[in-house]
């Protein structure tokens, strides 16, 4: 039991796990910083502080503020944190804000004298410095909770960006399987002209659909990918459209609106749905 709880990027696929926590701790007082679809239930909740960047900008739409710049620049006002600007950097690149914040990832990287010289369109970020950092936290994920501890521990520890740099990626294999995916992934992958839907199944042990969805989708932004895995008895999407003109989020929810043991929603250009895997073809 807590007496202050903070909680970041809360998905419309893990709210359950949000709920759980308000329910085991009933006197806490507790803060949420998201910046997926505004939930209205924690808009009305007088015990939860809600922060979400539509609530506090005009013309922001929420999948281009990440929350890695939302805690920084928060908790900037309240202790130094400017050794860790470069999570806020590799956050606002890992989420792909770099298509809106170029400028502000530029300034980021000046400071960090990171070479930005070849930069000639938003996914051309990921071939940075900051791309060693993002590997390490992506390859961490990729593979377990226990991973992604082991990966804070090391970015925290390190004194400069220039540090981490250096550093020999401990949780390389699902990084050397994505870049694989990267240059392979139309082999695979179903492609429906008509209606620019392109679906790819994926069977590897690593959980790499989330940000293989993000890199593959920057090729062809004007279609929607739907990376499909199937695990037990359930089937997970992650899907892409960097168009920003179909809301993926609220199609998802709709969708799984209609199937059982279901949820689904996110953003305009990220999203996910669960559901059983019998249901994959009415999906």
């Amino acid at each position: 039991h807590f007496e202050t709880i903070f909680i970041s990027d809360i998905d419309p696929l893990t709210f359950g796990f949000l709920h759980l926590i308000y329910k085991s701790n009933p006197q806490a007082k507790m803060m949420v910083l998201d910046h997926h679809t505004i939930n209205k239930d924690l808009l009305l909740n007088s015990r939860i502080v809600y922060v979400h960047p539509e609530l506090l900008y005009e013309n922001v739409e929420g999948s281009q503020l990440c929350c890695s710049k939302m805690n920084y620049e928060l908790f900037s006002q309240c202790v130094d944190l400017q050794d860790y600007e470069f999570l806020k950097g590799i956050g606002m690149i890992g989420d792909y804000n770099q298509k809106t914040r170029g400028k502000e990832i530029k300034h980021i990287a000046q400071r960090l004298n990171v070479d930005y010289s070849q930069i000639k369109k938003p996914e051309d970020w990921y071939e940075t410095e900051f791309k060693k950092a993002l590997n390490i936290i992506d390859g961490a994920r990729a593979i377990g909770d226990e991973q992604v501890r082991q990966a804070t521990d090391i970015l925290k520890d390190s004194v400069t960006f220039s540090d981490i740099v250096k550093i020999k990626n401990p949780f390389k294999e699902p990084i050397e399987l994505l870049e694989k995916y990267k240059h392979t992934w139309k082999k695979n992958a179903r492609i429906d002209e008509t209606h620019k839907i392109i679906t790819l199944k994926i069977e590897e042990p690593y959980r790499i659909g989330s940000i293989l969805s993000t890199i593959i989708s920057s090729q062809k932004p004007e279609y929607t990918f739907l990376i499909i895995k199937k695990e037990g008895n359930r089937a997970h999407i992650h899907a892409r459209n960097q168009s920003h003109l179909l809301h993926l989020g609220k199609l998802l929810h709709r969708v799984c609106e209609k199937l059982e043991e279901s949820h689904g929603g996110g953003h305009i250009p990220a999203a996910g749905a669960h559901f059983l895997k019998k249901d994959l073809a009415e999906f």
